[in-house]
């Protein structure tokens, strides 16, 4: 958390050699992480930070209309596999 909030110290690197500063020490950076910021948000921060989706769970389709291969597959935990072609059935 801190490295998304106050930033984290890092010395500064070219080309292999550490960079000395105006008074002669390292130089060093803050480092931020806007990653862990916005995962932040979207914990804490309300619907206005989160992800924008939803799932439609209503199917409609009529059981007796199923193959016997797609009723074993639902009855094993699949999904049935609705894009498969159904039964046949013709009305009376």
């Amino acid at each position: 958390m801190d490295r998304a909030i106050d930033g984290v110290d890092s010395y500064v690197v070219s080309q292999g050699r550490l960079v000395m500063g105006p008074d002669g020490g390292p130089l060093v950076e803050k480092k931020f992480s806007d990653t862990i910021a916005l995962r932040l948000l979207q914990a804490h921060g309300g619907e206005k930070y989160r992800d924008k989706s939803s799932v439609d769970l209503n199917v409609r389709a009529d059981p007796n209309n199923l193959t016997d291969e797609q009723l074993a597959d639902i009855a094993a935990g699949g999904s049935g596999s609705l894009t498969r072609q159904a039964k046949n059935t013709e009305e009376p």
